[in-house]
């Protein structure tokens, strides 16, 4: 005999098998619960991968950025390495307590939001600070992209802020067995806390594409102007210069925008879950990769060839340190290094400094062999 259990999310009157869940963020389109599991396994794995990333690479981390003062850069960098950590570990929290406590739950999904907000505007204002180090840190400069950012974080903050709200409302309204628990101030129609979810965050889509693409624009725009006159390919430039990150964020960001599906369930149901995972399973990479190309955008902009604009660069985002100088990303030669003299980066984009006692050893002059024993040449002493 086949149970007909309401499972989490479902909409009502949907059982057993055939349930379809209300997915909110894509639109009021129903599921089947293997999907959902599919894609819990999905971000469990990416969650671990980019843990794992960070923990491997936490002690050159500490050896080359923690050592010195703070700066805007620095911070930056931490938020947006480590706030997905936090949001994968509010997301296990949640996972696990989600038929045990409410409240708890309730809270990590408050948390987990306030860390992708934190991260998301972090990136954000990282490709402002590397367009303003790229234009020499003028004063004017500043002013103008800090309108710029106030025009785009309100309405983000908001819009964000209105779908969390949202969220968590839905997910008081599907906890079962607890809503003694639940404030009254929660109990609000499921329909109008839908219609907020798919409004704003359409709104949210807009804001934050409308962004990207013009920070795009204008980032394109500053490298091809700072490199004016020289000898240099312009795309190499962009992606010497972190321009990965601009690119990947504004591809994502319009395959969501317009890779949607209907609001209602289509008649044919495989193509509303094609498109349901192939949107879901971009954003679980998104929220790996993007933080990734960001510290990596901080770290490239070290390589700029101009001392002053170097200096600039170097005070608002690493301060220099003569035992980890070389933060930046080389070129790829066939010894590993760039034009600038940088060394061979190791694993998680820092220096690898072993690898480079190697090439250093490997390129000493050899003069001749003697049993064996190869000998070494040797400066002459000077007379006295």
């Amino acid at each position: 005999m086949t149970s007909h259990s309401r499972t989490p999310n479902s909409a009502p009157g949907d059982q057993g098998s055939d349930t379809w869940r209300w997915y909110t963020g894509i639109g009021t389109s129903y599921i089947p619960s293997d999907d959902l599991n599919t894609l819990g396994y999905v971000e469990t794995a990416c969650n671990v991968a980019y843990v794992y990333h960070c923990c491997t690479t936490l002690d050159r981390e500490v050896r080359c950025i923690w050592t010195k003062g703070i700066t805007i850069g620095k911070i930056l960098y931490l938020v947006t390495r480590y706030g997905p950590v936090i949001r994968a570990i509010s997301n296990f929290i949640e996972n696990q307590e989600v038929q045990a406590r409410v409240g708890l739950c309730v809270s990590t999904r408050a948390f987990q939001g306030i860390a992708t907000l934190a991260t998301t505007l972090s990136m954000d204002f990282t490709i402002l600070l590397g367009l303003y180090a790229m234009l020499g840190g003028k004063r004017q400069i500043l002013w103008l992209l800090g309108i710029l950012s106030c025009l785009y974080t309100l309405p983000f903050v908001v819009t964000r802020s209105i779908e969390n709200i949202a969220h968590i409302i839905l997910l008081i309204n599907d906890l079962e067995g607890e809503r003694a628990n639940v404030p009254r101030a929660c109990a609000l129609p499921l329909g109008t806390v839908l219609i907020w979810d798919i409004v704003w965050t359409d709104v949210q889509r807009i804001t934050i594409l409308t962004w990207r693409i013009a920070a795009t624009i204008l980032g394109v725009y500053v490298i091809a102007w700072r490199y004016r006159g020289q000898k240099n390919d312009l795309i190499h430039t962009i992606r010497r210069v972190g321009g990965g990150f601009y690119l990947s964020e504004v591809l994502t960001l319009t395959y969501l925008g317009f890779g949607r599906f209907d609001r209602r369930p289509p008649a044919d149901k495989s193509v509303a879950h094609t498109l349901f995972l192939l949107s879901q399973f971009s954003i679980r990479l998104r929220d790996v990769l993007s933080p990734l190309l960001c510290t990596k955008l901080i770290l490239s902009l070290r390589r700029v060839d101009d001392p002053l604009l170097k200096r600039t660069i170097s005070d608002l985002i690493f301060d220099v340190d003569e035992n980890c100088d070389e933060l930046d990303e080389v070129d790829g030669d066939e010894d590993g290094r760039g034009a600038g003299g940088g060394i061979r980066l190791g694993e998680g984009g820092f220096p690898d400094h072993e690898r480079d006692l190697d090439i250093e050893l490997a390129e000493m002059p050899v003069v001749g062999e003697a049993e064996g024993v190869l000998a070494l040449q040797l400066e002459p002493e000077s007379s006295v």
